[in-house]
This record gives structure tokens, C-alpha cells and sequence, in this order.
């Protein structure tokens, strides 16, 4: 099991890192709808969302408070559908969620619903349920721990990742955020150099639009 302190994570999503760096990291190669800043943001908003309801809630519940996640991201399994892609992944009915946003397209912004339909077209699944994705940040389960999100080009967004020197996880549930949160193309986890990590500049914190 990863060794995990969650108010140390936390902070990573509003900072940048400072002490000790990893030994190794993997990073997620996203390639963004729009304004690389703007998906950063989205991103560590929506993975702090969900790492803080853990660390305050715990896994031993029937169901988890959805009240950190930004309603965008609790929206977008429902506006996929309204687009006429696919249903909510795994069991949304039993869970509820698939139809208690009650949302329109309008809610959520353009950028986000393309890439959850870039996420069926790519990975051949349907967007996940609210509730199954929030349990997989349980972490007794979750085999990553965010480190940083950069952008080495402008263009491009590296998210960084601890996985304490291991190589292949198993992470659907951040790529399908990675995804929903506004991406056009998402590939890895990849090996990569902690070097690049710190001479890259970080994205999407604090100050950044929205």
C-alpha cells in the first residue's frame, strides 16, 4: 500500500511542491480543448474535491458527500447523455446520481462535455457515476498520489504523479477525469525524469482562470 499522508496531497493541489521529492514519478501527457491554465485549474479542483471528502468522510459510508465536487463535474454524466453518447458507468441507478443534477447542457462548459465524449471514444467506456468514482479514492484502493500539474510547452499539460517507483497502476478513475475536466487526448502514466518536473513551471494553481 502507498504510503499516504492526505493533508500533505491536499496542499499539493494548491501549491506547488516543496521538501522531498519523489524518487520517481509518472506523469499523464494531456492534451487540452482549451487554455491549458484553465484545465489545470479544473483538474486539481475537482481531484481536491475529491481527496478532501475522503480525508473528511472516510470509505466506510453507503454513500460519499458530493458537496466538494464542483457541480460541472457532477453534472457531466448527465449531459453526456442528454448529448446522446452513453449512459452513466457502472451502476448510477442504484446510486441515483445519474438523474439528480437535473442538468442541461448549458451547465456545463463546452470544453468539458467534449472531453467526456472524447473519453468514450478513446477508451470505449462510458462516462463513470459520481459515486463509484469517489470510492476509488479510497486509499487502501488508489495506487497514485498527486504530485503536480505543469505545462512544459504552453500548449501541453504534464500531471505528475507518486506512485512510489512503480510504472504500470491501474488510475481509469484519473483518467476519466482527466478527461471530463477538458481534454482532448490523454496518454500514460509515463516514466519521466524528476528533472523535467522541476524545470517545468506549475499550472493551474490559485490566480490561474477558472
Amino acid at each position: 500500500m502507498l504510503e499516504h499522508s492526505a493533508s500533505e496531497e491536499i496542499a499539493r493541489f494548491t501549491a506547488r511542491p516543496a521538501g522531498t521529492t519523489p524518487p520517481a514519478v509518472t506523469a499523464l501527457r494531456v492534451e487540452p480543448v482549451g487554455d491549458p491554465q484553465t484545465y489545470a485549474h479544473r483538474l486539481r479542483e475537482v481531484l481536491s474535491g475529491a481527496v478532501r471528502t475522503g480525508a473528511a468522510q472516510g470509505f466506510d459510508v453507503d454513500a460519499l458527500d458530493e458537496s466538494r465536487i464542483p457541480s460541472w463535474f457532477s453534472a457531466v454524466t448527465a449531459t453526456t447523455a442528454v448529448r446522446g453518447t452513453t449512459a452513466a458507468h457502472g451502476t448510477a441507478a442504484a446510486h441515483g446520481t445519474a438523474g439528480t443534477a437535473g442538468k442541461t447542457p448549458a451547465d456545463v462548459p463546452g470544453e468539458v462535455a467534449a472531453g467526456a465524449v472524447r473519453y468514450g471514444a478513446d477508451r470505449d467506456e462510458d462516462p463513470w457515476d459520481l459515486q463509484e468514482w469517489l470510492f476509488c479514492f479510497d486509499p487502501q484502493l488508489r495506487r497514485w498520489r498527486w504530485w503536480d500539474a505543469t505545462t512544459p510547452d504552453g500548449h501541453t499539460v504534464l500531471v505528475w504523479l507518486d506512485t512510489r517507483g512503480e510504472t504500470v497502476i491501474p488510475c481509469e478513475e484519473l483518467r476519466w477525469a482527466a478527461y471530463a475536466c477538458g481534454a482532448r487526448s490523454v496518454t500514460g502514466p509515463l516514466p519521466l525524469p524528476v528533472e523535467d518536473w522541476r524545470r517545468q513551471p506549475s499550472a493551474g494553481l490559485p490566480g490561474a482562470p477558472a
